[in-house]
């Protein structure tokens, strides 16, 4: 997800989600966890620009507004367990709906219904 204007506006509205999600910070790789329905591998919210780290929104850490998130996920070895891919895809949809940008595939290519049906199915 790219934002369109990142901003302190952003950042809050992020925190906030984050929270909502019961996300926790990793002091260690500095993103976001969100368990989902698979909390042994749980879905990551990365920084996008530059990639990887985030500052601990959470804990109201400083740091210039936050462009953009990669949302991440490891694939199930058994497609009939996607639980997790089915959550990552919600989260991806409600990223879209409340902040202004746009959500890429791993093309770079705006994330269209059929991304996402591809994600669920494999």
């Amino acid at each position: 997800m790219i934002f369109d204007q990142p901003s302190a506006e952003t950042d809050a509205r992020l925190t906030r989600w984050l929270q909502e999600k019961r996300a926790a910070y990793d002091p260690l790789t500095h993103v976001f966890h969100i368990d989902g329905k698979q909390p042994s591998s749980p879905i990551t919210v990365a920084n996008a620009f530059p990639p990887g780290e985030m500052p601990d929104l959470l804990r109201g850490e400083s740091h210039t507004p936050i462009k953009g998130l990669s949302l991440l996920v490891k694939p199930p070895l058994r497609r009939r367990r996607n639980q997790q891919m089915i959550v990552y895809v919600e989260l991806a949809k409600e990223m879209r709906e409340l902040f202004d940008g746009d959500m890429l595939d791993s093309e770079r290519a705006p994330a269209t219904e059929e991304t996402y049906a591809e994600i669920i199915n494999g």
